[in-house]
């Protein structure tokens, strides 16, 4: 087993062209992904959608994410600089192999964060940096802007360590929680020092076995009484991509 995996990326895209959905996923899913997964220093990926039902059950009060479609998410084993340049180069040579067609129709809001704390079920009896390679019928993100002092983020951060994830891992068809901060989170003096429109974000993780729209309804129920620190930037329930299982959005291109 390779080094715990303590660098994530997140990528989340809205298709600007409502006609480009079975070009964007056949883009990602049968060349962008693997290209991807063959990196020495990718640990894990995989790709999520936003389908229409879970787009309703969603809250997405910052436009930034409102229109989100998919989200991509990857693991590395290697955060050198040199493996961060391997990761960006591809996506430049398929631009020049004539093989990234999507640069004019999406739009992204992308980063690399820095992991916090990640939890397994004692149910799915595997090691908390196993969990993302099983089999998962989806996730629920949440994305918050991080706002306040150092103190503020330690009253924050065991909030979320000692009721926020206890709650979530009470929930049926929960199969682990991963917790990570944005690179630009470090130090944590910055938080405080950060102006609107450019503070960092934590995103928390639910990895599912059960059904994401009845999570999502199970989570709706659990008391929010966090300290200050966070403002919600977006939070939805996603469905695992099946390949060629692609026509979520085919009403949107009749419109």
């Amino acid at each position: 087993m390779s080094a715990f995996p303590s660098l994530s990326f997140f990528s989340f895209a809205e298709i600007t062209d409502p006609t480009k959905h079975r070009a964007f996923n056949e883009y990602h899913q049968l060349d962008h992904r693997p290209a991807n997964l063959a990196l020495p220093c990718v640990y894990w990926g995989e790709r999520f959608v936003r389908t229409p039902a879970c787009a309703a059950a969603s809250e997405a009060p910052d436009p930034r994410y409102a229109g989100t479609h998919y989200v991509n998410y990857y693991l590395f084993s290697d955060t050198s600089p040199e493996a961060r340049w391997e990761w960006t180069k591809l996506g430049s040579l398929a631009a020049y192999w004539g093989r990234k067609p999507d640069h004019a129709w999406s739009r992204r809001e992308l980063g690399f964060f820095e992991t916090l704390s990640a939890w397994a079920h004692p149910r799915v009896r595997v090691a908390p940096e196993v969990l993302p390679m099983r089999p998962q019928r989806g996730l629920h993100v949440t994305v918050e802007e991080l706002r306040g002092d150092p103190g503020e983020m330690h009253e924050l951060g065991e909030w979320v360590e000692t009721v926020r994830v206890p709650g979530l891992l009470g929930l049926d068809g929960v199969a682990g929680v991963w917790t990570c901060v944005r690179e630009d989170g470090f130090p944590v003096t910055r938080v405080a020092e950060a102006t609107d429109g450019n503070r960092p974000t934590m995103i928390t993780t639910v990895f599912l076995d059960g059904d994401p729209l009845a999570f999502t309804a199970q989570r709706a129920t659990l008391p929010d009484e966090r300290p200050p620190g966070t403002r919600l930037l977006f939070a939805s329930p996603l469905e695992t991509i099946v390949p060629w299982q692609w026509d979520w959005f085919d009403g949107e291109a009749g419109r």
